[in-house]
């Protein structure tokens, strides 16, 4: 009886010891770090989704903004008076002949200013294409000025060959401005209409971003939205 006894213990213990071999082992600093590591990256990575960005170039390119914040979901915040240039899209490269920027923009409001910007090698230096929506245009208030215009080298800019016209939208429906650039000539269109061009030999080729801007006249703050935008 006492050898079947002494039989049984060592089964048991051999047993126990199987098991505890077949046990996972238990967590050490060393087999929890690769875990905490990709963590981390995974933290770090970028979120995915358009790219917003700033442009503060040492050259004074006016592609600054300061409070990032105030663009969410393709719209730019404005207080009365002001207005703001923002970088969206950048494809810049030397090789780069031709490019089109394409911003799908919503009506603004009355004494608001929404368009496309470019980027113009030298200090404070920028050319516009927007619409803007005066005061008393017409009695339904359905139509927008097209505008042309830039700072460039301290130099004002105008752009002769752009035939000054109005442009009549529908509610919630988007503006499409389209500029077509090939060497240094950039050819502009409004929903589709091709409405002239203009020459600058410093453009920055690929690189461009939203304007808005706020005219009125009280406090009120403004909100110029986007539809799209894009550099191809």
């Amino acid at each position: 009886m006492k050898y079947w006894s002494q039989v049984l213990q060592l089964v048991t213990v051999a047993i126990i010891a199987i098991g505890i071999g077949c046990a996972p082992p238990a967590s050490t600093p060393e087999a929890a770090q690769p875990a905490m590591t990709e963590s981390t990256e995974a933290e770090a990575m970028p979120a995915t989704g358009p790219k917003i960005d700033t442009f503060d170039q040492s050259d004074g390119s006016l592609f600054t903004i300061e409070a990032p914040h105030k663009i969410e979901g393709g719209m730019l915040y404005l207080q009365a008076g002001q207005e703001d240039t923002v970088l969206l899209s950048s494809v810049e490269s030397a090789a780069m002949k031709e490019y089109t920027v394409t911003a799908e923009v919503m009506p603004p409001n009355v004494g608001e200013s929404v368009g496309i910007a470019f980027a113009v090698r030298g200090k404070s230096s920028q050319i516009l294409f927007y619409v803007y929506r005066p005061a008393g245009a017409d009695p339904f208030g359905k139509r927008c000025s097209v505008g042309v215009e830039g700072h460039v080298g301290g130099r004002s800019m105008r752009a002769p060959d752009i035939r000054t016209r109005e442009v009549t939208f529908q509610k919630d429906t988007p503006i499409k401005l389209s500029a077509r650039q090939v060497g240094q000539n950039v050819t502009l269109s409004i929903n589709g209409e091709n409405i002239g061009r203009f020459h600058e030999r410093s453009l920055r080729p690929g690189v461009a971003g939203v304007y808005g801007k706020s005219q009125h006249g009280d406090s009120s703050p403004s909100i110029v939205k986007f539809d799209s935008f894009r550099v191809e």
